[in-house]
């Protein structure tokens, strides 16, 4: 996946990472897909570039920022809101509190979205082995959630805790999430404690990311690169608000 979001742990709380990692161009299925781009952008082999979002101000406070965007530079890339946004998981290392987790962090993703969020199942894949083949023989795949490990994902190695982006689709001169991945640190997730408080917050941190939401320099956002928080702020549901309100694809 290129540049997802990873995760860490901080000493006195915790903070996330910005990594960069595999930027996947794959193409024959009516446009060009390219696998969770991040806020430098990517680049198509003919040279044009799908340019991120600027930082967007909240009246009365916060902020927040889109991954990518339309080629007006304003309207976000989006899922397709009239279609549902489908979750299966891997629980290979899922701690106990795993199921309570992901329902906690689809409930606050779908509430602040409008999105309909929902986990659909459960899948034995490896993260990451349908960056080359993400659509199946009944359309694209779902997101997959990974509970998994450094091992597994050397992205994760070190501090980092989560990673998480989507896949989009140009066609007709429109882009459109169509799927995604989160990839868990499960050791370091599970060492966090909490109540699955950081955990949560990681997993709802990510999923802002698949569906769309950038970082920002705002302390009082979940999508701060370090922020301390485990709920969102003004600027990460006006952000996720934005986005489910895209035009429907059909």
């Amino acid at each position: 996946m290129s540049g997802s979001v990873g995760w860490r742990h901080d000493p006195r709380r915790r903070a996330v990472l910005a990594v960069g990692v595999l930027v996947a161009l794959l193409a024959g299925l009516m446009g060009w897909i390219v696998v969770a781009p991040e806020s430098t952008g990517v680049t198509f082999p003919d040279g044009r570039v799908a340019s991120e979002g600027e930082t967007r101000a909240v009246p009365g406070g916060g902020s927040y920022a889109f991954l990518q965007t339309q080629a007006d530079g304003e309207t976000p890339v989006a899922y397709d809101p009239c279609t549902p946004v489908r979750l299966v998981v891997n629980e290979r290392l899922a701690p106990d509190d795993a199921d309570a987790v992901l329902e906690r962090a689809v409930a606050e993703v779908r509430e602040a979205s409008g999105l309909d969020v929902r986990v659909v199942g459960r899948t034995d894949d490896p993260p990451q082995s349908h960056l080359d083949d993400p659509e199946d023989g009944d359309g694209w795949r779902p997101v997959q959630v990974s509970w998994t490990d450094a091992d597994e994902v050397e992205e994760l190695e070190g501090r980092v805790a989560g990673l998480g982006g989507s896949t989009w689709i140009e066609r007709d001169g429109v882009r459109r999430y169509v799927t995604g991945e989160v990839m868990l640190d499960a050791p370091d997730l599970v060492d966090g404690g909490s109540g699955g408080e950081v955990a949560t917050g990681v997993l709802m941190h990510e999923l802002a990311h698949v569906l769309g939401l950038d970082h920002v320099d705002d302390l009082g956002e979940l999508m701060h690169p370090s922020s301390p928080r485990s709920s969102w702020g003004p600027g990460d549901r006006a952000g996720l608000a934005a986005l489910g309100d895209a035009p429907c694809s059909t």
